[in-house]
């Protein structure tokens, strides 16, 4: 899954030092050991699931107490991960995303897998979508054990359509369309102020594969961003929010929700968002309008952003087998189940995706089946140790599109400059 915008120092020091605890296990006074175990989350009601999924593994496993640490989001996170390694204090088994990966375990900083697999015969790897473990290997071996398999999907306000007189969203949609009714959709009072808005822009990547462009080449060492599909793609992103004003800048998008698009979507006033799977434990509480889910627009061609977790080890991990009881529990048809019922992670375990335990027909969205769909056309950023750093060049230069500082073709023009410049340096 996608980290969210990074906050302050300021609060985000504040949030490390209050949630440990609040949500930490207390230590055992015996002998039995105790794996750290860090996540970070998008939604508050991650903690409580997390924490009810850890009390059962503890009920299975009577040697070893969880210390749970749950952090603020944002790109504090993996800072905080690494100063932990380097302190002699490392996590025993932490969240990892496939994009952040290679960052790890290009410098050696994670345990490799494959014995583990190897000795573990109730372990099988080969009942996991490949796509999903593939996205943990690093010159060929296993790092991790992916937590899900997600894909971007639309998520729609069937209430604001029906008033609209908007017809719902469908395989048929492309980006036209997706544009003709968040005009039909976007909402303004008598003085001008917008008071509902039709679409939200989230990860313009997803625009540039459905363009058929993409971010690097195949070998990963040069930047295919100034290309015509990717500057194409760029244009259309940005335009939603500069030119046709249906999706709302970050400034309008506080002031309707107070926090996020999420939020918008909550508060019914926003129409459609793209995002993934681990939006549902705050969807499943709307009460006051129906809504479901559909494929993403396509543009040339389909493509979803693939977004997901991972389960690693950090090769300083002083309890490895214990570690890797905790992840393969995690990861494994127990722990998978509980997370895929509270409507965290569409499961990566081939299994359980096609079961009713994903396929709830109880719950919403109706459409469940449209994450699966979208997993044949799923595109994840490249693996590359310098990822996060290419991120950040790319948010720099996006922020001067919205402010109107630049164009969005010169922004893909600096963003190629300079991630082909950071390319040709030393990691």
């Amino acid at each position: 899954m996608i980290l969210p915008k990074a906050i302050s120092c300021a609060a985000v020091a504040a949030l490390l030092c209050l949630l440990p605890s609040c949500i930490r296990i207390t230590r055992p006074s015996d002998d039995r050991v105790i794996l750290r175990y860090v996540t970070w989350g998008l939604v508050p009601e991650e903690i409580q699931i997390t924490k009810d999924i850890l009390a059962e593994f503890e009920r299975t496993r009577s040697n070893i107490k969880i210390e749970y640490i749950f952090t603020a989001g944002g790109s504090d996170y993996y800072g905080k991960i690494l100063s932990m390694i380097a302190a002699g204090t490392p996590p025993d088994v932490f969240y990892m995303q496939p994009e952040r990966f290679a960052g790890f375990a290009a410098r050696n900083a994670l345990l490799d897998l494959d014995p583990y697999v190897a000795e573990d015969h109730e372990f099988a790897i080969t009942n996991f979508y490949p796509v999903i473990i593939d996205a943990f290997r690093w010159e060929g071996r296993l790092y991790g054990l992916p937590a899900d398999s997600g894909t971007f999907v639309l998520y729609y306000n069937q209430d604001l359509f029906d008033k609209a007189g908007v017809s719902y969203p469908d395989e048929s949609w492309d980006w036209q369309a997706l544009l003709n009714a968040a005009q039909k959709l976007t909402k303004q009072d008598a003085q001008g102020r917008y008071t509902q808005f039709g679409y939200c822009v989230r990860d313009w990547m997803e625009m540039v594969w459905q363009n058929g462009g993409d971010m690097l080449t195949t070998d990963g060492k040069r930047c295919l961003l100034n290309t015509p599909e990717a500057k194409e793609a760029l244009r259309f992103y940005t335009d939603l929010t500069n030119k046709y004003h249906v999706s709302p800048s970050s400034q309008v998008a506080s002031l309707l929700s107070g926090m996020d698009p999420e939020q918008m979507f909550l508060n019914g006033k926003l129409a459609m968002i793209p995002t993934g799977r681990y939006v549902l434990p705050r969807f499943r509480q709307i009460k006051n309008f129906q809504w479901d889910v559909a494929p993403l627009p396509k543009g040339k061609q389909r493509a979803s952003l693939i977004v997901g977790l991972g389960f690693c080890i950090p090769r300083e991990t002083r309890h490895p087998k214990q570690a890797w009881e905790l992840a393969k529990y995690l990861a494994g048809e127990k722990g998978m189940t509980a997370f895929t019922r509270r409507g965290v992670f569409m499961p990566a375990l081939k299994s359980l995706t096609e079961s009713a335990v994903f396929l709830d027909p109880t719950q919403p969205p109706k459409n469940d089946h449209a994450f699966i769909d979208a997993l044949p056309y799923g595109y994840a950023f490249p693996k590359h140790p310098r990822i996060a750093e290419m991120m950040d060049i790319i948010g720099r230069e996006l922020e001067f599109v919205y402010v109107n500082t630049q164009t969005a073709e010169q922004a893909c023009d600096n963003m190629t400059d300079n991630i082909n410049q950071l390319l040709s340096e030393e990691p």
